[in-house]
């Protein structure tokens, strides 16, 4: 799994770091839909964890990553 610093964020909207920007236009956006929620509460009633990691784990467990490498 590839994990992703929230901090590249802000650079990215820096004029300095264009690189940035093409990174990021090489992503995959995935919409957190019904499944993705029910998992995410469910995985949160008996873990104690954060929502954010909630829905990414169940994007995950739903929508496995295929390397398209």
């Amino acid at each position: 799994m590839l994990l992703l610093d929230s901090n590249i964020l802000i650079y990215a909207a820096q004029s300095e770091y264009p690189f940035l920007k093409h990174l990021f236009s090489t992503f995959h956006i995935q919409y957190v839909e019904e499944p993705i929620a029910s998992y995410a509460i469910a995985l949160r009633r008996t873990k104690k964890i954060s929502l954010a990691d909630a829905i990414i784990a169940g994007t995950q467990v739903l929508n496995p990553f295929e390397e398209k490498f």
